[in-house]
């Protein structure tokens, strides 16, 4: 009787293992605040207080963590990625998990103010890692290699974003919906106008594409600049207002 009993338990475990999904093991992953100095302080997911933030504390899902104008902090990973917080900067994670059995993760951060640098470890195919901002959301698309990007925003409220190392999108939904890829040494300024609505997407450095909220590509050399409004983009080339599309596809909406 007994051995039967262990027989039925034994094939109840099996079929159990058999059904469970692939992503099951996925689990909140804690990050950890590294290199403290100055006065950087901790908000607890839930709590309306801020807290004083020191070296080896454990930060997760909802934190939020901010550095005076002479402090600055780095939080680092379960997958070993890092993020250096740079002074006067203010920084979230919305979502910190990790899949121990794959090594997925899903890692999404906000940033509303001051700079960062993101070094990400290599992305698997399943693995999500961005950052949000009030300006765009940039994303480290699956399978880059060891992407390194500072991000900075600006006295004027722009946003600067340059990749030092690997490829990243930047993305917008909505009315606004867009996708443009840079790849290393390429640096991206962009403009966000509240009160109008548009956005200008500017190339710093490098050549890149923009697919616009239209559905057309646009590509983007040192010095051009596309202008999206709902549903329509406007290119603007170095130099001034265009008068026949760009070559390469390119076109210009007045």
């Amino acid at each position: 009787m007994q051995k039967k009993m262990w027989l039925e338990i034994g094939c109840f475990l099996a079929i159990l293992l058999a059904v469970t999904p692939a992503g099951a093991e996925k689990s909140l992953s804690p990050a950890e605040l590294v290199a403290v100095t100055g006065e950087v302080e901790i908000l607890r997911a839930g709590t309306e207080t801020w807290q004083p933030a020191s070296s080896g504390q454990k930060v997760e899902s909802g934190d939020r963590v901010r550095t005076a104008g002479d402090a600055s902090a780095g939080v680092q990973l379960g997958d070993g990625s890092s993020i250096q917080i740079e002074p006067g900067s203010e920084f979230s994670l919305q979502t910190v998990l990790r899949d121990s059995a794959t090594g997925d993760v899903e890692y999404v951060f906000g940033f509303t103010k001051g700079k960062v640098t993101a070094q990400v470890n290599p992305i698997t195919e399943n693995s999500v890692f961005k950052i949000q901002t009030p300006v765009t959301t940039i994303n480290i698309p699956r399978g880059a290699v060891d992407p390194t990007l500072p991000i900075a925003f600006n006295p004027d409220g722009s946003m600067t974003v340059t990749s030092t190392e690997g490829p990243f999108e930047l993305t917008g939904e909505g009315d606004i919906s867009y996708t443009a890829t840079l790849e290393t040494g390429e640096t991206a300024l962009l403009e966000y106008n509240a009160e109008t609505g548009e956005l200008r997407i500017t190339s710093v450095n490098g050549t890149f594409e923009v697919v616009g909220p239209d559905g057309k590509t646009y590509v983007l050399n040192t010095g051009d600049t596309i202008v999206l409004t709902k549903g329509a983009a406007t290119f603007i080339p170095l130099g001034g207002p265009l008068e026949d599309p760009p070559p390469g596809g390119s076109i210009f909406e007045p």
